[in-house]
């Protein structure tokens, strides 16, 4: 049974771990550059892409994982 939930615990990881930078590298943009910029919500943007795209994969994962147990 562990073996089939590691891939949603790591899912989980990965996820938390892409908010992290994604916060982080937004506030070092705000630091830098406090006013907009379109170059820097360009950077934002991709970075706030990639959790959501990363948090889509997630879903499948769990998706996959309830459905191979049904």
């Amino acid at each position: 049974a562990q073996e089939k939930s590691a891939p949603g615990g790591v899912m989980v990881a990965l996820v938390i771990a892409a908010e992290l930078i994604n916060t982080a590298l937004e506030h070092l943009a705000d630091h830098l550059h406090p006013e907009q910029h379109p170059r820097i919500k360009i950077v934002k943007d991709g970075a706030a892409a990639a959790v959501l795209i990363l948090s889509i994969g997630a879903l499948w994962v769990a998706v996959m994982m309830v459905v191979s147990v049904l």
